[in-house]
């Protein structure tokens, strides 16, 4: 009978500890999403593309597109991506710059 109580009360556990768990997925899910939308509106108001957008934030474009797609990225390339996010850099100003060349904006590293 012991037993029987003991196993109920662990499958108890372990259905609080999934739904947790399920939660915890969502929100990243949600937060994935978020960045998602928010680089390709970036991308799209200031018309550069996934190529310009990963020099400005020294990514490759590799992480861009997996970041667009709502993929995970690794916490300093989402750095990254932010402090890209923050500058005023339009496609115009970009096609006047060569790599070498330093982008008004661009964060340096």
């Amino acid at each position: 009978m012991v037993r029987g109580a003991q196993s109920k009360q662990k499958q108890r556990s372990q259905s609080v500890a999934s739904e947790i768990l399920s939660e915890r997925e969502r929100s990243k899910l949600a937060a994935s999403q978020k960045l998602a939308q928010e680089i390709f509106a970036y991308r799209e108001a200031r018309g550069i593309n996934q190529t310009q957008l990963a020099e400005l934030a020294h990514v490759s474009v590799m992480t861009i597109s997996r970041a667009e797609r709502g993929f995970s990225i690794s916490l300093r390339n989402r750095h990254k991506l932010n402090a890209a996010l923050s500058s005023n850099v339009t496609g115009d100003t970009l096609a006047g710059f060569s790599n070498t060349q330093k982008i008004p904006g661009r964060p340096q590293c």
